[in-house]
């Protein structure tokens, strides 16, 4: 029975991550769209961004292979 409750507390944790990863991604896709009019990002939302894609991205897909691998 415990067993069953860390899967779903899991999956949920997983879920939550893939949509936080999508809104940054379309957040991303946004500042790109843009800065195409001129308008660049402040430098906290750039530094945030950079911290999501170069640490938060890497680690969710190795969540998830590491689900695939189980």
């Amino acid at each position: 029975m415990m067993g069953k409750r860390l899967l779903l507390l899991l999956l949920l944790l997983l879920l939550l991550l893939m949509v936080l990863g999508v809104v940054f991604a379309d957040t991303q896709l946004l500042l790109a769209h843009l800065a195409h009019y001129d308008l660049s990002p402040s430098l906290p939302s750039r530094f945030v961004l950079t911290l999501f894609s170069r640490f938060f991205f890497p680690s969710l897909r190795l969540l998830v292979h590491g689900f695939r691998c189980v």
